[in-house]
């Protein structure tokens, strides 16, 4: 599931796995329950075993986490950066990325706080479940930064406060704490992904559930997936983009009638092939022009339209998330040891 839309756009973001460390099966089952299926959880009983766990996943290749620890030193978005978010879809592994790990404070082979201790310079978010007389203890290990959330599993809210933390922490992991800024001159062309209402009002403009979202450059836009690997692109053009780009067209022979049609702001002029836009010498056709709206934001205005399962950004089907957790329901990829 995307983050609330009402945030600015993270620069990608898929499901990740939430790696859950309890011995009790009653509790791992309540919580496995809750989670899933929008979120893949991973069950052990040992912290030990967990531990190896993430140190595995963390040992495969993934190009999602390369960004994310990369973004965690540098906030500045490159040509680079961009061209390698749009080659995340085509990872299988991304979606074994351990984002967040919730384990019991009273584990019999390392207690929570050595767990999280461990995990202490990583970017997974770390959730301890404690018992009320274990209130002090994560209160200190909160202060000093070793757990990001801690939940009292008798607190009548205890589900709701679990579903509510896992949210933040993958939202986190993917940046949603931090300022992107964009490298020379993509700052004109990206400036919506940091506009707040810019992401509340995409979100309504799709036709899918999304559960991936991938920001792209030529042309730049959103890829959005649902599980079934669905996708629509919206491009997004800001007002001084989308009147640079009309002004090319005038100059470039456009004529009135394509001309009339880009002036009042409900179209875009693109084609999807080389550069997209028009070129002098290319005969065009209303079929040319994709219907487009305005959005309003924070900032300006943005005019954006619909590539409706555009064939370069489809994925194969083995990446889809709802493929790969058919792959791990198969291999039994259930409770871990």
């Amino acid at each position: 599931m995307l983050p609330e839309a009402a945030t600015p756009l993270l620069p990608f973001f898929h499901p990740t796995t939430v790696v859950h460390v309890e011995d009790s099966t009653s509790y791992s089952t309540l919580l496995q329950s809750v989670l899933e299926p929008e979120i893949l959880v991973a069950r052990h009983r040992w912290a030990r075993k967990a531990l190896t766990a993430i140190e595995a996943a963390h040992a495969r290749p993934s190009a999602s986490r390369r960004l994310v620890e990369r973004f965690r030193k540098d906030h500045a978005l490159s040509a680079g950066d961009l061209g390698a978010i749009r080659g995340i879809v085509d990872d299988p592994q991304r979606f074994n990325d351990v984002a967040v790990a919730i384990v019991d404070y009273a584990m019999p082979d390392l207690d929570g706080l050595g767990f999280c201790r461990q995990l202490a310079g990583t970017p997974v978010g770390r959730v301890m479940l404690t018992a009320r007389a274990d209130r002090r203890i994560a209160t200190q290990a909160l202060d000093e930064g070793l757990i990001d959330y801690f939940i009292d599993k008798t607190s009548p809210d205890f589900l709701e406060r679990i579903r509510d933390a896992v949210s933040a922490l993958q939202a986190r992991y993917f940046g949603a704490d931090r300022h992107f800024s964009f490298a020379d001159d993509a700052d004109a062309r990206f400036g919506f992904a940091r506009d707040p209402g810019v992401a509340a009002a995409l979100r309504r403009y799709l036709t899918i559930a999304p559960v991936e979202m991938y920001l792209c450059d030529d042309p730049a836009g959103v890829l959005f997936i649902d599980d079934e690997g669905l996708s629509e692109f919206i491009l997004v053009f800001s007002e001084a983009v989308y009147e640079r780009r009309r002004q090319a067209a005038l100059a470039a022979g456009a004529p009135p009638w394509y001309a009339d049609h880009l002036a009042d702001r409900q179209w875009i002029d693109w084609r999807g092939d080389a550069d997209g836009f028009f070129r002098s010498g290319h005969a065009v056709t209303p079929h040319d022009l994709l219907r487009a709206t305005v959005l309003e934001g924070r900032d300006g205005d943005y005019v954006v339209a619909t590539l409706d399962q555009a064939p370069s950004w489809k994925q194969a089907e083995c990446s889809t998330y709802r493929g790969w957790l058919d792959q791990r329901e198969l291999a039994g990829g259930a409770p871990g040891a």
